[in-house]
């Protein structure tokens, strides 16, 4: 099953398999600084739903994983509009994952790295 995004919200279903890479857009964040840009925290909210996503599409049944480790990078301000993000699972081990995302802005520069691993177990 992909991963369905619900086009009024930006939000991906993370509880159905989806591809290894996955791509959300926001079309307006919800959380903005004076002047329209985008809010840090809400980029790093944006970023940790990009990550499960991803992760989602790697687990097997009967597994679940969780956040062991999340490093941010915030390389420029973006202007208010539209938010593209992208997270990836670089590899798979039996019980971590290691991941990578990126966020652009409406004129396609990248303004946010992110690199993530996660802990894979499995549910008794």
């Amino acid at each position: 099953m992909r991963s369905r995004v619900d086009s009024a919200t930006g939000r991906a279903d993370i509880y159905g398999v989806i591809e290894p890479a996955q791509t959300i857009r926001c079309p307006q964040p919800l959380f903005a600084r004076s002047k329209g840009e985008p809010q840090g925290g809400y980029l790093t909210v944006f970023v940790d739903e990009l990550f499960s996503t991803a992760v989602a599409s790697v687990l097997e049944a009967g597994e679940w994983a969780m956040t062991a480790e999340f490093k941010i990078v915030f390389l420029r301000a973006l202007s208010p509009g539209p938010l593209e993000g992208t997270g990836r699972v670089l590899r798979r081990s039996r019980s971590l994952a290691f991941l990578e995302a990126q966020v652009v802005g409406e004129d396609g520069q990248v303004a946010v790295t992110a690199t993530s691993t996660w802990a894979v177990l499995r549910r008794p």
